[in-house]
C-alpha cells in the first residue's frame, strides 16, 4: 500500500488571500488552470508538491503500556505503593498484596479511560469518505477525493459532500448545508459573483467548503485549497494542537496527595529523629516510623474516589448522559459557565413553520386548529405551500403526515406544516399539475411555479404561485384574499398593515416568506421567456419559519442561573437572529449584551476577559473565536463547559474543562467530548451538573471520614511514643481499620443521595480545595478526640490488667466501632443526625452491620486472633466501648455546629 503524505504543503502553496474577493478567471490564472481541467500528469506533479487531500494526523499515538505506566505518576498511587512496601518491610505480605491490588485496579481504570482520548482525530478523518467528479484530460471522471489538487475543476450536485474548498465558476439554484462550520440550520444560497469586501465564512456565497453538503441545485468550480489548508483542515490542526488539561478534581487530588505526602514525611522524620535522640534503637524506630506512615495513609481513599466517580457516571447514564472520562463526571459539578452552540443544542437543528398570517388572521403553530378546517383563506395558503414546493414526503401517495424525504430545509418545513394539519399532498398536486417553474436563487430571492388548467380546476386559466422574500414580492401585490379566498384590491392601509406584520415577525427572530398567486393566461414557452413573473399578485399569507428552541432549553438555562451557572450562546447566526433567540432564552438580562464576530476579532484574550462577563451571546463566531472565548472565561477563573454537535465545535469541546456533545452530533464532536447527551435534550446537562455536584460532595465526605480515622491512628501512635508507651495498635490492626473498617462505610457513602439544597449552592471556584480550612479543622478535632478516647481506654486497661494484648484489643476495637458509628453523623455537615433520614442510604446501614460483624470475627476467631494480636472481650468491655462511641457521636454533633463549612463558604 502506498504511503500518503500529510496534506500540509511541502514544496509550494496555493495562492493566498481571500478567494471570494477574486474572480474565477483571476483564480484560474493564478493556479495555472483552465476551465477544461488539468492533465493527469499535471495533477500528479501538483500532488507531489502540495500533498494529498487528507486531514492531519497526530504525530504519535501512545501505546496502552505507556498510558498504563503513566498512571503511576499519581501522588496518591505513589503513597499506596509506599504503604505496600512498608507492609512488606513489616512482614505483612497479605496486607501488602491487598494494597497493591487496590493500586492496580485504579491504574487499570485510569488507563482505560485515557485511551479513549486518542480517537478524536481518527474520527475527524472519517467525516469525509467520498469520490469527486473532476475534469481530467478534458473528460469528466471520478477520482478519490484524496487525489484532488488546487486547480482541479470539479462538479457537484444535490446530495454531494464537497470534497475540497472550491471557488464557484458556475451554479444553478445551488445551496449547501454549512451548519458543520457555521452553525446555521438553513442552507446557504450560492452565487458565482465576486465579492468586493471581506466577509465572514457564512457570507462567502461564491465558495463551497470541504465537508459541507450540497442540498439543492448543481454547480462547478475550481479547487483552491486541499487538506490542512481547507477550513475543516484548520479545525483539524486546532484539534491536534489543543492540549489535554487536567480536570479540577485531578488537580485537587494531585495537590492533596502532595500535601499529604509532605506531611507524612515530616511527621515520620520527626518521630524517627526524636526516638534516636531519646536513645531508642535504629531498627525499632524504623519499624515505629513505618507504622506511623502506614497509619497516616488512607489506603481505601483512591478506591473510594474511583467508586464515587463510577457510580456518578452510572447515574448520569440513567438520565441519558454518557460520561466518557472518569474524572470528568465530577468536573460537571464545578461548572460555572456553559458555552453552548445554538444549532442542534439549544435548537432542534431543523427549520419549522411556527407562525402563519393571512390578511385577516394569525395563527401560531403547532397550537392552531387543523388548517384544512379553516374557511378564512387558509385553504389557498396551504395549497400554495404544497404545490409551490419541491419537497416530498416518503409516502406521497397517502394523506397521512409523515417524515419529509427530499428538498431544502425551507421546503421541508412548509411541507411538514401542511402535512401536520391534514393536507393531502398527492390530491393537491394532481389537482394542480406543474407545467413550469423558476427555482429560488439568491439573486431574485423568490420561487414561482406555473400550474396548467385541469378539468378538476373547472377553469381554462393556469395558476401561478410565487413565494419568496417579502421585500422582493411586496411591491407587486395588488390584491389580497378575503375570507372566502376571493381577491379584493389592496388598500394603502392594508399595505401598511402587512408591513407591520412583517416587522413584527422579523422582530421575533422569524424568517418570513410571502406567499402569493395570480391567474396566468400565457403558455409555458411564454412563461419561460418572461423576464419577471411578479405582477398583479394576490397576497395569500406570510409564513414565519425558525429553527425552534429545543424542549426544556429555557427551563434548563433558568435552573442553571439559580445554581450560579452562566450560560453563554455562541452561534454563527446573524446578530439580529442571535439577539432574538438570546432574549427568548432569557440570556439577555440587565446589562448583558450581544457581541458580533467582527467586534470579537479586534480584542485580545486579555481584553476579552475584561468584558466577557457582560456578554451573553456571541454572533457570527468561528471555531477560533470559540477557543478565545473559552480562554477568556478561564482567565477569569471559570470552569467552562462547552456544548456542541458539529465539526466546528470539536476544538472548543476539547479545550473546555468539560466538552458536551449531542448524541446526534458528528463523530468528531462525540470523540472530542467528555459527556454525550444521548437524548439530545439540554436538560440532561442540568441533571449531569447536579450529579457532578453530588459526586464532589460525596468525595469530600469520604475524604473527611477516612482522613479522620487515619489521623486518629497517627495522633495516638505519636502521643504514645512521646509518652514512652508501647504502640496502642499493631500495624496489622492499623491496616485492618484503614482497608476494611473504613472502606465499607466509605463505599456506602459513595451512594449517598443528594439533598434539596445542592442546586442552590454557588459553583465552587477552580482553586477551592477538596478539604477547605473548616474541613481540616474538623478532621483535626475529630482525630484528636477519637485518639484521646482510644488512648484513655488503652492506658486504663494496660495499667488495670497489665495485659498489652488486651489493651491493644480495646484500643483497636474502640477505634473500629467509633468509626462505624460516627459515619452516620458525617453524612451531612449542615444537618444534625436526628434530622437525617436514617433509611435514606440503606447501603450505609448494611456497611455498618458488616463492619461490626467483621470486627467481632477478628476478636473471637482464633486464626484471626493470632494474625491481628487480639484477645476475646467480655460483655462489660463491649458496653464500655459502646458508651464511649455514643459519647464521641455527641461530641461530633457539637463539632459540626462549630465547624460549619457551608456557613463559612457563604460568608
Amino acid at each position: 500500500m502506498r504511503q500518503k503524505k500529510e496534506a500540509e504543503p511541502s514544496g509550494g502553496q496555493p495562492p493566498g488571500g481571500v478567494f471570494s474577493l477574486r474572480s474565477g478567471k483571476e483564480i484560474l490564472q493564478e493556479l495555472h488552470a483552465t476551465p477544461q481541467g488539468l492533465a493527469s500528469s499535471e495533477a500528479l506533479e501538483r500532488r507531489t508538491q502540495w500533498g494529498y487531500n487528507v486531514l492531519p494526523h497526530r504525530e504519535k499515538r501512545n501505546s496502552f503500556l505507556f498510558i498504563l505506566l503513566r498512571q503511576f505518576a499519581n501522588v496518591l498511587v505513589v503513597i499506596l505503593i509506599f504503604a505496600s512496601v512498608a507492609s512488606f518491610i513489616l512482614g505483612d505480605a497479605v496486607d501488602a498484596q491487598v494494597i497493591l491490588g487496590a493500586v492496580f485496579i485504579n491504574v487499570a481504570v485510569g488507563a482505560f479511560q485515557e485511551r479513549r482520548a486518542q480517537y478524536a482525530l481518527a474520527a475527524l478523518q472519517k467525516v469525509i469518505v467520498t469520490k469527486a467528479r473532476v475534469l481530467r484530460d478534458g473528460a469528466l471522471v471520478e477520482v478519490p477525493q484524496e487525489e484532488l489538487v488546487p486547480g482541479d475543476i470539479i462538479s457537484v450536485q444535490a446530495g454531494d459532500r464537497v470534497p475540497a474548498d472550491i471557488r464557484l465558476l458556475s451554479e444553478y439554484a445551488l445551496e449547501a448545508n454549512e451548519s458543520m462550520l457555521t452553525g446555521e440550520a438553513h442552507p446557504a444560497k450560492k452565487d458565482v459573483r465576486t465579492l468586493h469586501t471581506a466577509r465572514v465564512l457564512a457570507e462567502q456565497i461564491n465558495m463551497l467548503w470541504f465537508g459541507t453538503v450540497v442540498t439543492a441545485g448543481r454547480g462547478s468550480g475550481v479547487v483552491v485549497a486541499t487538506g490542512v489548508q481547507t477550513q475543516v483542515g484548520r479545525i483539524a490542526l486546532l484539534l491536534a494542537r489543543t492540549p489535554e488539561e487536567h480536570t479540577p478534581l485531578q488537580m485537587q487530588l494531585n495537590r492533596f496527595g502532595r500535601e499529604l505526602a509532605f506531611a507524612i514525611m515530616v511527621v515520620v522524620a520527626l518521630i524517627f529523629g526524636f526516638g534516636i535522640f531519646r536513645g531508642e534503637g535504629i531498627a525499632d524506630m524504623f519499624a515505629t516510623a513505618i507504622a506511623v506512615a502506614v497509619s497516616a495513609i488512607p489506603e481505601g481513599l483512591t478506591i473510594a474516589v474511583t467508586v464515587v466517580l463510577a457510580i456518578g457516571m452510572q447515574r448520569i447514564l440513567v438520565q441519558k448522559g454518557l460520561v466518557k472520562k472518569l474524572h470528568a463526571a465530577e468536573t460537571l459539578g464545578a461548572t460555572s459557565v456553559i458555552c453552548t452552540d445554538k444549532t442542534g443544542t439549544l435548537t432542534v437543528g431543523e427549520m419549522q413553520v411556527v407562525r402563519m398570517e393571512t390578511y385577516h388572521h394569525s395563527f401560531a403553530l403547532p397550537h392552531a386548529r387543523a388548517l384544512n378546517d379553516q374557511k378564512d383563506g387558509f385553504d389557498e395558503l396551504v395549497t400554495a405551500m404544497v404545490v409551490c414546493n419541491d419537497a416530498a414526503p416518503y409516502d406521497i401517495g397517502g394523506s397521512a403526515a409523515g417524515p419529509v424525504a427530499t428538498g431544502n430545509t425551507t421546503d421541508r418545513a412548509l411541507m411538514r406544516a401542511a402535512l401536520d394539519h391534514g393536507a393531502d399532498v398527492a390530491a393537491l398536486r394532481n389537482f394542480y399539475p406543474r407545467s413550469a417553474e423558476r427555482p429560488f436563487n439568491s439573486k431574485d430571492k423568490y420561487m414561482c411555479t406555473l400550474h396548467r388548467a385541469s378539468a378538476a380546476m373547472g377553469s381554462a386559466k393556469s395558476v401561478l404561485y410565487v413565494k419568496g422574500a417579502p421585500e422582493v414580492i411586496f411591491p407587486y401585490i395588488k390584491y389580497v384574499a378575503d375570507e372566502s379566498g376571493r381577491g379584493v384590491p389592496l388598500s394603502c392601509e392594508g399595505r401598511e398593515a402587512l408591513n407591520k406584520k412583517v416587522e413584527k415577525m422579523s422582530g421575533q427572530g422569524l424568517r418570513v416568506l410571502c406567499i402569493t398567486k395570480r391567474d396566468a393566461n400565457g403558455t409555458v414557452r411564454e412563461f419561460k421567456k418572461m423576464s419577471n413573473s411578479l405582477r398583479n399578485l394576490m397576497f395569500l399569507g406570510f409564513i414565519g419559519i425558525q429553527d425552534p428552541l429545543r424542549e426544556g432549553a429555557v427551563e434548563t438555562i433558568a435552573e442553571a442561573e439559580k445554581a450560579g451557572i452562566r450560560t453563554v450562546m455562541i452561534t454563527g447566526d446573524h446578530r439580529l437572529t442571535a439577539t432574538s433567540i438570546g432574549r427568548t432564552l432569557g440570556l439577555l438580562k440587565g446589562a448583558r449584551r450581544v457581541m458580533d464576530g467582527s467586534e470579537l476579532k479586534e480584542l485580545s484574550v486579555n481584553a476579552l476577559a475584561e468584558k466577557i462577563n457582560d456578554i451573553a451571546v456571541f454572533s457570527r463566531a468561528t471555531p477560533e473565536d470559540k477557543l478565545r472565548i473559552i480562554a477568556a472565561w478561564k482567565a477569569r477563573g471559570a470552569v467552562v463547559a462547552m456544548t456542541g454537535d458539529g465539526v466546528n465545535d470539536a476544538p472548543a469541546l476539547k479545550a473546555a474543562d468539560i466538552g458536551v456533545a449531542l448524541g446526534s452530533g458528528t463523530d468528531v464532536a462525540k470523540e472530542s467530548s467528555d459527556l454525550v447527551l444521548l437524548d439530545n435534550h439540554i436538560r440532561t446537562m442540568a441533571s449531569a451538573i447536579r450529579e457532578g455536584r453530588l459526586i464532589y460532595h460525596n468525595i469530600r465526605t469520604v475524604a473527611l471520614y477516612m482522613l479522620s480515622n487515619s489521623f486518629t491512628e497517627t495522633i495516638a501512635i505519636t502521643f504514645a511514643l512521646l509518652m514512652g508507651w508501647p504502640l496502642p495498635y499493631l500495624p496489622a490492626q492499623i491496616l485492618w481499620v484503614n482497608i476494611v473498617t473504613d472502606t465499607f462505610p466509605a463505599l456506602a457513602l459513595t451512594q449517598e443521595p443528594a439533598n434539596r439544597a445542592l442546586m442552590r449552592e454557588k459553583p465552587r471556584v477552580r482553586s477551592e480545595s477538596i478539604l477547605m480550612h473548616e474541613h481540616r479543622w474538623l478532621i483535626g478535632a475529630i482525630s484528636t478526640c477519637s485518639a484521646v478516647l482510644s488512648l484513655l481506654l488503652f492506658v486504663f486497661y494496660w495499667n488495670m490488667f497489665h495485659s498489652l494484648e488486651l489493651a491493644r484489643t480495646i484500643a483497636f476495637t474502640t477505634l473500629s466501632i467509633t468509626a462505624t458509628v460516627y459515619v452516620f453523623s458525617l453524612r451531612s455537615l449542615q444537618e444534625p443526625i436526628w434530622r437525617i433520614r436514617f433509611m435514606r442510604n440503606p447501603m450505609l446501614i448494611l456497611a455498618a452491620v458488616t463492619g461490626l460483624l467483621l470486627q467481632v470475627a477478628v476478636i473471637y476467631i482464633p486464626a484471626l486472633q493470632h494474625f491481628f494480636g487480639t484477645v476475646p472481650l467480655l460483655p462489660h468491655d463491649w458496653l464500655l466501648i459502646l458508651f464511649v462511641s455514643c459519647l464521641f457521636l455527641g461530641m461530633i454533633e457539637w463539632m459540626k455546629r462549630i465547624f460549619h463549612p457551608q456557613k463559612a463558604r457563604e460568608k
